[in-house]
C-alpha cells in the first residue's frame, strides 16, 4: 500500500491520498459539490452509426482543435459513441453555448446526435441538454399523457421536456 501512494505522488505531484473516513468525507463533499455546482469540465456525448463514428469523431476533433480547447476523449466504437471532456476555455456559458450548438451543426451532417452530459448551470439555461427535439415528439407525448396523466414519473429527464 506505501509503495502504490508513493508511486501515485510521483506519477502526480499534486495529488493527495486519503484513507478511512476522511476519504469518504472528502469524496462525499466533492459528489455533493459537483452535484449542486455542475462540473466545472462540460461532458459531452455523440451518438452515430456505426459506420459514420470515424468522421463523426474527426469533426469533433477538428472543431475543438480549432477552437483550442484541451478535451479528454473516450471513443466506443462498438456503440458507435464519442464522450468528451471539455477542459479549457469554456468556463463562460455563452462560449459553452456557442461551441455546442457549432457541434450539433456539423455532426447533423453525419447524421449524428450530441448531448450535453454535465455542464454549469449558466450554460443549461441556454441550451437543451439534448437539442433539437425528435421528430416523434407529439406522439410520445401523447403516449406519456396516456400511460401519466398526472405527470409524476421522472418528467421533463428526456428529449423536448418528456
Amino acid at each position: 500500500m506505501a509503495a502504490e501512494r508513493t508511486t501515485l505522488t510521483s506519477a502526480w505531484p499534486g495529488a493527495r491520498t486519503l484513507e478511512g473516513l476522511a476519504a469518504r468525507e472528502e469524496a462525499e463533499r466533492a459528489s455533493t459539490r459537483q452535484r449542486f455546482d455542475g462540473s466545472p469540465h462540460p461532458k459531452l456525448h455523440v451518438a452515430c452509426l456505426p459506420s459514420k463514428l470515424e468522421d463523426a469523431a474527426k469533426l469533433v476533433l477538428d472543431v475543438l482543435t480549432n477552437a483550442r480547447i484541451e478535451y479528454g476523449l473516450a471513443l466506443q466504437p462498438g456503440v458507435a459513441e464519442l464522450d468528451v471532456e471539455l477542459r479549457s476555455n469554456v468556463g463562460d456559458a455563452q462560449v459553452l453555448a456557442k461551441l455546442v450548438r457549432a457541434l450539433r451543426t456539423a455532426l447533423a451532417r453525419e447524421s449524428a446526435s450530441l448531448a450535453l452530459r454535465d455542464a454549469p448551470r449558466g450554460a443549461l439555461v441556454e441550451l437543451d441538454p439534448f437539442g433539437a427535439p425528435p421528430a416523434g415528439l407529439e406522439l410520445m407525448r401523447a403516449i406519456q399523457r396516456n400511460l401519466d396523466p398526472d405527470g409524476v414519473f421522472s418528467t421533463g429527464r428526456f428529449a423536448g421536456g418528456l
